[in-house]
Formats: C-alpha cells, sequence, structure tokens
C-alpha cells in the first residue's frame, strides 16, 4: 500500500505540485517532521537510515489509512487507486505511446465530468482543476 495514494485521496487539494505527494512533504504535512540525514560517522549507517525511513514510511501509511478510513475512502483506495497505481507503474516501466491529439480532444470532456464529480461529492478538487487548464 502506497502512503501517498491515500493522502492524495484524503488531501487532493495538495496539488499541482507533483512533489506535494513525495516523501519528505508527506512526512511534514501528515508527521510534523523530517526524512533522517545519513551519519557519516559510522560505517552502518546506510543501513541504519533505512530502518530509520522504513519506520517514518511505516507510521505514515498507518497515519494516512486513518484518515482515509474516516473519510470512507478505504473501498476506493482498496478496489480503485492501489490497483490502479499498480497498472501505472507497469505503464511507465514499459512506456506507452498515445496520441496528443486525442488527449486534448478527450480533455474537455473529462473536466466536465470530473467538475460534475466534483459538485455532487463536495470533495476539494478546485485546485486540481485550475491546474488542468
Amino acid at each position: 500500500m502506497d502512503p501517498s495514494v491515500a493522502a492524495w485521496l484524503v488531501s487532493p487539494d495538495m496539488l499541482p505540485e507533483a512533489a506535494s505527494f513525495t516523501f519528505e512533504p508527506l512526512l511534514s504535512k501528515y508527521l510534523k517532521t523530517s526524512a533522517p540525514k545519513p551519519d557519516t560517522f559510522f560505517s552502518h549507517s546506510k543501513s541504519t537510515l533505512v530502518l530509520k525511513e522504513m519506520k517514518l514510511i511505516l507510521s505514515l501509511h498507518a497515519h494516512v489509512v486513518e484518515l482515509v478510513k474516516k473519510d470512507g475512502l478505504m473501498a476506493a483506495y482498496v478496489e480503485q487507486e492501489m490497483p490502479l497505481a499498480a497498472l501505472l507503474s507497469i505503464m511507465e516501466l514499459d512506456g506507452i505511446a498515445f496520441d496528443l491529439s486525442v488527449i486534448a480532444e478527450t480533455k474537455p470532456r473529462l473536466l466536465v465530468r470530473i467538475l460534475r464529480w466534483h459538485e455532487s461529492s463536495g470533495s476539494s478538487l478546485q485546485r486540481l482543476l485550475e491546474s488542468c487548464k
């Protein structure tokens, strides 16, 4: 499970900066901390750093998943977002060709659907929509 995907579900307004959903900004926003820095004094510092980061990732995940549950979005997280994240990862690794003219043609219809969904759900997607224009 991916804490950045869970964070996106509960706070889509962190957009438009894609970097908002990377490790450092998520740690800062949800755990009020920062990632540990390497200790150059000890030779085992890389493994210690990895363990500290893993602990933070687990804490971050637990925190944002609780927010997902609180917002009633667990089904969307498990059944839609996580499978989609796996698919997008495969597409990113393998590459995918697409026609920019088709994308440009489809964008207005998708924005209308997103706006309708936004109006009916009360979700805070306004900044996301602004960034798509």
